[in-house]
């Protein structure tokens, strides 16, 4: 069970590590096509779907896609990342009560 429960967790920082370089080749794509058309807005901006679309899209008409593709894969990777944060914290505290 322990030996189990060891290759688990190790298997879930490898996905953890393998999600962090997965999503940052995704949104440095679409982060430098942003940065080139100097698009701005705050990070609040990317938590809240209504503030986007309220005062950064209607700026930027012309770029709505990248903008959303790009506010949608930081919101995946940051929920993806806590899951398995806490996936293998929970590993963690079993391995560590056996």
């Amino acid at each position: 069970m322990t030996d189990f429960l060891g290759i688990l967790a190790v298997g879930l920082f490898v996905a953890l590590l393998f999600l962090n370089f997965y999503f940052r080749s995704k949104i440095l794509k679409i982060y430098k096509v942003l940065i080139k058309n100097r698009v701005e807005f705050e990070a609040i901006h990317i938590l809240n779907k209504t503030k986007m679309e309220a005062e950064v899209l209607p700026r930027y008409p012309k770029l709505r896609e990248e903008i959303i593709a790009f506010c949608n894969h930081i919101r995946k990777s940051v929920l993806i990342a806590i899951i398995l944060v806490l996936a293998i914290v929970l590993v963690g505290f079993i391995l560590r009560s056996l």
